[in-house]
């Protein structure tokens, strides 16, 4: 009677330990998160050994290897947990939150380089929103991580006046993060005007542009066009045209000042 449970809850070991690398490995090739927080070679490693001590539960039942049963089963359960901790950190990275920090000076002085910023993976990024995105730049062919702020969504069309305001759908609309006193900042290394440009000279789909000389310019459906408030040297949808929303990886909505201080982005 004792052998017959100890060789069921040896099985479900096992059991439990093939069910976590299978779900791991499921998450891990079918790419499900949109950011990588854990390294692939970690995951890979886990599986490998994970996979290699489920097919060798035979092995540490011969009469060979029997004296080290006990070690085998406390590795199955080790590897059980961390496949574990390993897919529930992916899930809460794709539902939930996650870290990031600024790298270069584009957003300032909204957000300045090295600064830490928490990350909302699922969302729907409305105007003014900052957001962290991914995209491959049409120009180099290079991937690139960025943090840029949603100036038009699908349906809006929009341009900039000579005094650089943003008249969005036939209405001014006053960036706030752009002024100081009342005013746009233009010091030595922060420069937020906008130089006047119409969505139809910049709105484009890779290297296509989606408007005509005269059809009405709308941002189409799932696309966005995104900027960095430090305008006069921020790369962004100037060049590289429209971000999908797939390019999209969340929304930032706090930034921390203190090892215990966070603080909500505006």
């Amino acid at each position: 009677m004792h052998n017959d449970l100890s060789n069921k809850k040896m099985m479900i070991k096992i059991l439990l330990l093939a069910i976590s690398t299978i779900l791991l490995f499921l998450f891990f090739i079918l790419k499900l998160n949109k950011i990588q927080l854990i390294k692939e070679p970690y995951i890979i490693i886990a599986l490998v050994i994970s996979l290699i001590l489920v097919l060798s539960f035979g092995l540490f039942k011969s009469e060979g290897l029997k004296q080290y049963f006990n070690t085998y089963l406390q590795v199955v359960d080790f590897f059980y947990l961390l496949n574990l901790a390993l897919f529930v950190i992916q899930v809460f990275f794709m539902i939930g939150y996650y870290p990031v920090e600024v790298d270069g000076p584009s957003m300032m002085p909204t957000l300045y380089n090295g600064e830490k910023l928490l990350v909302q993976s699922i969302t729907e990024p409305e105007n003014g929103d900052i957001i962290v995105l991914r995209i491959k730049d049409p120009h180099t062919g290079e991937t690139l991580e960025l943090v840029k702020r949603v100036i038009g969504i699908p349906g809006d069309s929009f341009y900039y006046d000579e005094e650089s305001n943003l008249i969005l759908n036939g209405e001014k609309v006053t960036e706030e993060y752009l002024l100081k006193d009342g005013d746009f900042i233009t010091e030595s290394n922060i420069n937020t005007r906008t130089i006047p440009f119409n969505l139809r000279d910049v709105a484009r789909i890779g290297s296509d542009y989606i408007c005509g000389p005269t059809d009405e310019c709308e941002i189409p459906s799932g696309y966005y066009f995104v900027m960095g408030d430090n305008r006069g040297v921020s790369h962004d949808s100037r060049s590289f045209g429209l971000v999908h929303k797939d390019e999209i990886l969340g929304k930032i909505v706090l930034k921390r000042e203190s090892f215990f201080k966070w603080v909500k982005i505006k």
